[in-house]
């Protein structure tokens, strides 16, 4: 609870599985964290784990995504299976312009797992930089499931254009439910 970090060199707070752990990271609940700056990373994560929830998320002045979601062959990770992020504000994520990760990102790439059941819901973001190119974004490689994503009551506010979204899966991969870009709605990736 109230977890609050400052300028970290990688993930503000993060949740990590690897598949040569013993047993999945698993029945997490992290409330009110604090993410306040990285140097490098992202803000929080779930790389690797089941049944992980956010609750009241503050992050903002990431180096990489805001939140992000992931299986990564790079590290062996294991797979990601009923994450919730619910309620908070993302501000000025992904500010190395030379990395797309954009303020929330999944990424599905370690060959043998998935990602299933994750929500994010009741989100404000404000202000990613044009350079991380999309807000929203899911990119799936190695052929690795991808499935349930739900994202609602999502409001985007940029005082600058760019793309809200950005996705490699299929439509069906995914649902979203009053998703706003400036006052917009979005109905699809």
């Amino acid at each position: 609870n109230n977890a609050r970090t400052e300028w970290t060199g990688d993930d503000g707070i993060a949740v990590v599985s690897y598949a040569s752990d013993p047993a999945p990271s698993r029945n997490i609940t992290i409330n009110s964290p604090v993410v306040n700056g990285t140097v490098w990373g992202r803000g929080i994560s779930v790389v690797g784990g089941q049944n992980i929830t956010y609750r009241n998320i503050s992050v903002s002045n990431t180096n990489a995504a805001g939140v992000y979601i992931a299986t990564e062959p790079s590290y062996n990770t294991r797979a990601v299976s009923g994450v919730t992020i619910d309620g908070g504000t993302i501000t000025n994520a992904n500010t190395n312009a030379a990395v797309r990760h954009g303020a929330i990102f999944v990424y599905a790439a370690n060959p043998g797992t998935s990602i299933s059941g994750v929500t994010v819901k009741n989100l404000t973001i404000v202000n990613t930089p044009t350079a991380a190119t999309w807000i929203l974004g899911i990119i799936r490689e190695n052929s690795v499931p991808v499935s349930g994503l739900v994202y609602s009551n999502i409001t985007m506010q940029q005082s600058s254009a760019m793309k809200p979204t950005f996705s490699t899966v299929p439509a069906s991969a995914y649902s979203l439910s009053n998703v706003r870009y400036n006052g917009v709605a979005v109905t699809s990736f």
